[in-house]
């Protein structure tokens, strides 16, 4: 994962993510975590812009799968004022 600024998008299922900026934090282990800004597509609504804090892709994709998971019961509990229709 690289430190960086543009978008990005990412298909999960139905769901696009759009990933608006990476950066990149170095802990006090000197071990690395990155910070990911970004907003979610699903079935014509749109997420507010929120970040995640993962330490390589495949925490970003299982952290994402766990957003949209929540983002589709929202929907369809009909908590549909929470998102901006597309």
């Amino acid at each position: 994962m690289k430190a960086r600024l543009g978008t990005t998008d990412i298909q999960i299922g139905k769901a696009v993510a759009h990933v608006l900026e990476v950066s990149k934090h170095e802990n006090f282990d000197k071990s690395f975590l990155y910070i990911v800004s970004l907003y979610v597509t699903y079935e014509n609504y749109i997420s507010p812009r929120f970040t995640l804090v993962v330490k390589d892709e495949k925490d970003l994709i299982f952290k994402l799968r766990v957003e949209i998971a929540k983002m589709r019961t929202l929907l369809w509990e009909g908590h549909t004022k929470l998102f901006t229709p597309a």
